[in-house]
């Protein structure tokens, strides 16, 4: 497993005066853990005292600081309308408005949510910035799973992104963009997008419905969530939309109840084997070219974000997740690139870095 981070990426939402639980301390936890399980299995094989050792190792191979360009107007106006893509780009009042919207800043009686822009170090513009650069991640590893086999970036995962809108702290897709940045027009990878996140990924399923409507069936879209709650919850019906785009269907929906919880796995083992068969009847064969996981580790029960609560998974459970979707791709030589993206509050390194850090001893 190929592992990207960006060291340079020490977004602090603080900083911005918004108060949600979003916190880059566990990709930086995860990481430093791994490469000192890496020093120290380098330590044990070379005999050689600890302190020497460490001048002497070098990162690992499979650890990436760099990531690639970001998405330009070529590939967001591929997958979003090019009139919003112009707004976020263009800067100013109406990128302002954007995020405004995008984080829900604002509530419906127009007064300020989880923000207090008095309490802001720097401007909502820079935080944009930093968002859209990590779409270069994603499609870093979408590359390098393609290159290698899989890679995990601390980073991305914006599903709730929809066509002409953002939502639930996402400004555009990453991963329908990374196809774009990937492939000339016309000619990107057959693709899955496994989102295993707590929250449905409703803005990859309105993208993915609007490219079916234009005869490009390329992606097969699966996404296991809570049945109830955010966005699900939500009453809003945008301008030039006919009912809430939240409740436009993934190719394969698995809504999990509350009370449902211990069925969790093997209702993602099915909708995997589900998905196998889409393909063969939609491609002609089983496997994709590329897998996207939205590897969300907000199912898990120590999440501190109030609306992942409906769904409350075990650290154990959680392993057996991600062992699960990892050990399917794997058995199938299918590319799996990962992408982070929910996770709140400061535990959910635990999740990642027991995952990884089982791939990576393996691997050893």
């Amino acid at each position: 497993m190929q592992i990207i981070y960006d060291p340079s990426d020490t977004l602090d939402i603080s900083d911005y005066g918004i108060d949600i639980p979003i916190s880059f301390n566990n990709a930086r936890k995860t990481t430093e853990l791994l490469t000192e399980d890496y020093r120290k299995s380098a330590e044990n094989k070379a005999g050689e005292k600890a302190g020497e050792n460490r001048r002497m190792a070098s990162l690992p191979s499979w650890y990436h600081t760099e990531l690639d360009p970001p998405p330009g107007t070529r590939e967001l106006s591929a997958v979003h309308d090019p009139a919003y893509i112009g707004r976020l780009l263009d800067g100013g009042t109406n990128l302002e408005k954007e995020i405004i919207r995008t984080f829900e800043l604002v509530d419906e009686d127009g007064n300020y949510n989880r923000y207090s822009p008095d309490s802001a170090g720097k401007n909502l513009e820079e935080l944009f910035a930093v968002i859209l650069r990590r779409g270069g991640g994603s499609a870093k590893a979408a590359r390098l799973a393609l290159e290698k086999g899989s890679a995990f970036y601390f980073g991305g995962g914006f599903h709730h992104a929809h066509y002409s809108f953002g939502s639930g702290f996402c400004f555009y897709n990453d991963m329908l963009a990374a196809r774009e940045m990937l492939s000339s027009p016309g000619d990107a990878p057959l693709t899955w997008i496994i989102d295993i996140d707590a929250h449905k990924g409703d803005g990859t399923a309105e993208l993915v419905q609007r490219m079916n409507e234009q005869e490009d069936r390329s992606v097969i879209d699966l996404s296991i969530h809570m049945a109830q709650g955010w966005p699900l919850d939500l009453k809003r019906i945008p301008p030039g939309y006919d009912a809430d785009p939240a409740w436009i269907p993934a190719a394969l929906d698995i809504p999990v109840f509350t009370h449902a919880q211990d069925q969790y796995l093997p209702l993602l083992r099915k909708g995997l084997e589900d998905m196998e068969a889409m393909s063969l009847k939609r491609w002609g064969r089983k496997t994709p070219e590329l897998a996207f996981v939205v590897a969300g580790a907000d199912p898990f029960e120590e999440d501190e974000l109030p609306s992942t609560q409906l769904l409350k998974l075990s650290r154990s459970t959680m392993l057996e997740r991600n062992r699960l979707v990892h050990g399917f791709l794997m058995e199938r030589n299918i590319p799996a690139a990962y992408v982070q993206a929910g996770n709140y509050g400061n535990n959910s390194w635990k999740v990642y870095y027991d995952f990884l850090s089982e791939l990576q001893a393996r691997e050893r």
